[in-house]
């Protein structure tokens, strides 16, 4: 009987299959910028909080403002705390730029597929190079040790990179008629002729008045409303 045990044993234990080796946690695993052996960016220092490198972040996109790699953009950079991790979230909120490229907003609007979509590019050159910049400032900062063929997930700090919705819908205007009392003017509508002659046809009137005194300052102050609105129902 214990013969007959045994053999039996022994033939399944032939036929078995090969053991699968343990899993193994691969290192330097896929990074947003140049980096070492360990996935770490070039400024990558383990000695730093979130706040700090916050901190770090926002000069750096200042720097690079200033030296004119980027033109002057706007940018919100927050930090955010929660169990077993943090995450870092640079918002791009104004940009002296079209943000999306005119043939992937008609695209969008005329029903295309979404890998059509990412074939034509959400953003225009210039808003791609400007978004991989500030990108690159802020990997400089991380690691990712991760792999996602063990589903392990290892890096300094999460979050992301993002233009502002209300960026990416805001389009480069033609330039409007100043007005004479300095103020400059925005409006999310482009003019049209007709809003433009009214437009300048108010500018010469308002020029037409003396220098601005205590009693004429606040009929030029409703003036410079009254032209304003002009733009805005012309258009």
């Amino acid at each position: 009987m214990d013969n007959a045990i045994t053999s039996a044993v022994t033939r399944e234990t032939a036929n078995a299959p090969p053991a699968r080796p343990a899993l193994q946690v691969i290192e330097g695993g896929k990074s947003e910028t140049p980096a070492n052996d360990r996935g770490e960016g070039a400024k990558y220092d383990g000695s730093l909080n979130v706040v700090e490198i916050a901190k770090r972040i926002r000069a750096d996109i200042k720097a690079a403002i200033a030296s004119g790699e980027i033109p002057a953009i706007k940018t919100s950079v927050r930090i955010s705390r929660y169990s077993m991790g943090r995450s870092i979230d640079v918002t791009i909120t104004e940009a002296p730029f079209e943000v999306l490229n005119p043939a992937w907003t008609e695209a969008y609007k005329a029903g295309a597929r979404v890998w059509d979509l990412d074939g034509i590019g959400k953003y225009t050159a210039e808003a791609t190079r400007v978004f991989d910049v500030i990108k690159g400032i802020r990997a400089a900062y991380n690691y990712d040790r991760s792999d996602s063929m063990t589903d392990y997930y290892d890096v300094n700090f999460g979050g992301s990179v993002s233009y502002d919705w209300k960026t990416s819908r805001r389009r480069r205007l033609p330039s409007l008629p100043a007005c004479p009392c300095g103020s400059t003017w925005r409006s999310n509508t482009a003019p049209t002729a007709r809003s433009r002659r009214w437009a300048e046809s108010l500018r010469r009137w308002i020029a037409s008045w003396p220098p601005c005194s205590a009693p004429t300052r606040k009929k030029k102050s409703q003036a410079c409303v009254n032209f304003s609105l002009l733009l805005i129902w012309g258009g």
